[in-house]
């Protein structure tokens, strides 16, 4: 029963933690709020908590290692010491006080020091879990992807197959160009470095004959490339199961330039079924949004009515020879 709780209790504190670590400044201003509190606290319960100057102020130190990290923990503990030393321990003349006060000032740095290392521990166990959990959701998304574009592809190969036989090699191929950008769309070393080729092992399944590709040469870079090739499987997976490509007439058109070693691309697609935002986001357009870091690139998309705009920002190496 405790366990389960444990386990419940884990999940829900989750989605509190941020799952960045916050910057010096901010996590010693968490410090200092929770040293404030636990001092409120320790005020109010004065007079229970006589002989326990410290009592209050072990949780600060605990909730600020979780929320600000291992700084704004030593930070907590060094504050917390240092209030609770002068408000309630006092100046003591007597050496034999004075000894007893370093005593228990310095069992609080060695309990608390232990405090901070079960609590970075402990964020590193809920960061685990919550990664656990995204990677979960991930490849739940990407089987229903996976299985919805097999038969798009499927339906898309039988309306312009004229025998089983043209069907069964066309259908064929497809399949293992969809293997192919599949492993193109997660992180694989053999990631082409050129934006075109990239863009079209990515898109074969799907029928090149339906895009309009265009744009000048561009070298990017490895790491990049995945999340490139993770935002264009999904941009046609969608367009697939919702958009353009899931009508015979519609098709989808993929444009970029590139200035000052940095790519812009533009999704477009056209002809297909009225388009309307989505009430609610998914694990997909979140997929979306986030394939970038911040400091890689930047993903907008806009619902149009006649088709779906996305815009794809990132960097590109300025050596193109390097492709």
């Amino acid at each position: 029963m405790l366990l389960g709780f444990g386990r419940f209790a884990v999940r829900h504190w989750v989605r509190y933690l941020p799952h960045h670590s916050l910057s010096f400044w901010r996590g010693q201003a968490v410090a200092v709020a929770s040293v404030t509190v636990a001092g409120l606290l320790r005020f109010i319960l004065d007079r229970y908590l006589a002989g326990m100057p410290f009592l209050t102020f072990f949780p600060a130190v605990f909730v600020a290692s979780m929320w600000g990290g291992g700084l704004a923990g030593i930070c907590a503990l060094f504050l917390s010491s240092l209030m609770a030393a002068l408000a309630w321990l006092g100046l003591k003349e007597d050496v034999y006080l004075v000894v007893n006060i370093w005593i228990a000032v310095m069992a609080f740095w060695v309990f608390g020091g232990l405090v901070i290392v079960v609590a970075i521990l402990f964020r590193a166990l809920v960061s685990a879990m919550e990664h656990a959990n995204v990677v979960a959701r991930e490849m739940q998304h990407r089987v229903g992807n996976l299985l919805s574009v097999v038969v798009g592809v499927s339906h898309q190969t039988a309306r312009t197959a004229t025998t089983v036989e043209e069907y069964k090699t066309i259908f064929e191929a497809r399949l293992v160009a969809l293997a192919r950008s599949q492993q193109l769309a997660v992180a694989n070393r053999e990631i082409p470095r050129d934006l075109q080729t990239l863009i079209h092992q990515v898109l074969e399944p799907f029928g090149l004959d339906r895009f309009v590709i265009s744009g000048p040469k561009a070298c990017v870079i490895s790491d990049i490339g995945s999340s490139v090739a993770l935002l264009a499987n999904e941009l046609g997976t969608n367009a697939v199961k919702y958009g353009a490509l899931s009508v015979p007439e519609g098709h989808a058109s993929l444009r970029w330039t590139v200035e000052h070693a940095r790519v812009t691309l533009r999704w477009r697609e056209m002809d297909g079924p009225p388009v309307t935002a989505p009430a609610r986001y998914g694990f997909g357009s979140t997929l979306l949004q986030n394939a970038f870091a911040a400091e890689q690139g930047s993903v907008s998309i806009a619902f149009k009515p006649d088709g779906v705009e996305c815009v794809l920002m990132f960097a590109a190496m300025a050596d193109m020879a390097a492709c």
